[in-house]
């Protein structure tokens, strides 16, 4: 009883977003956050009926959507869209948003969830506008491993028009693995890093195992 029910709450909350995503660039009206509010209460109230059925991935999907619904109703005045969104333009917002945590939401929602999705929003976002506030948000989530800041220095070695040096070195010194950060330092030619990593503490390791 409580599936159908979920499963007929959730069906009308998804008629809502197609019905509505049209107009979510327009602006916040009475109309249109009301009506976002109640596909914010539909999708809980799935959620709430799914759980009592111990469907755990379908209330996760709806608890998902419930969530959305609420950052929709956040983002309404500035006329931005995270509701009904295809890939790509999740994966643009993903690359301009400048809060990482409400980027999350809508990355959370559309199944982007693989860290590495992460590499050109950081590099727009910290290496080219210098927000390190950013940068502390992912971390209080994802690890930066060597992965995500290799992504980052081909993009910077790539993007002639938008170089900041300053910025990609300070990101350098977030990465924990030194044999890697020495690695990317050579990549970039930033030698000033290179030299600090070779004197500091962990120089005799780094040039027994990487020269």
């Amino acid at each position: 009883m409580y599936r159908e029910a979920a499963e007929h709450l959730e069906k009308q909350g998804r008629k809502e977003i197609e019905r509505i995503k049209h107009d979510l660039k327009s602006g916040a009206s009475k109309e249109v956050s009301n009506t976002l509010e109640e596909i914010r209460k539909t999708f809980s109230y799935a959620a709430e009926n799914y759980s009592k059925e111990e469907c755990l991935y379908l209330e996760q999907s709806c608890t998902r959507l419930a969530h959305l619904a609420k950052l929709q109703i956040q983002l309404l005045p500035s006329g931005v869209q995270v509701l009904g969104l295809t890939k790509l333009q999740t994966q643009e917002f993903l690359n301009t948003h400048q809060d990482f945590v409400e980027a999350l939401v809508v990355a959370d929602c559309y199944d982007f969830r693989d860290p590495a999705i992460w590499s050109e929003p950081i590099y727009r976002m910290v290496v080219i506008k210098g927000n390190f506030n950013y940068l502390d948000q992912f971390q209080s989530f994802f690890q930066l491993n060597s992965t995500i800041i290799g992504n980052i220095a081909l993009r910077f070695r790539s993007d002639r028009a938008n170089q900041s040096p300053n910025n990609m070195k300070k990101l350098l010194t977030r990465l924990r693995d030194i044999r890697s950060k020495l690695k990317i330092a050579r990549e970039l030619n930033f030698t000033d890093v290179e030299n600090k990593l070779l004197e500091g503490s962990s120089g005799v390791y780094l040039r027994d195992n990487t020269f």
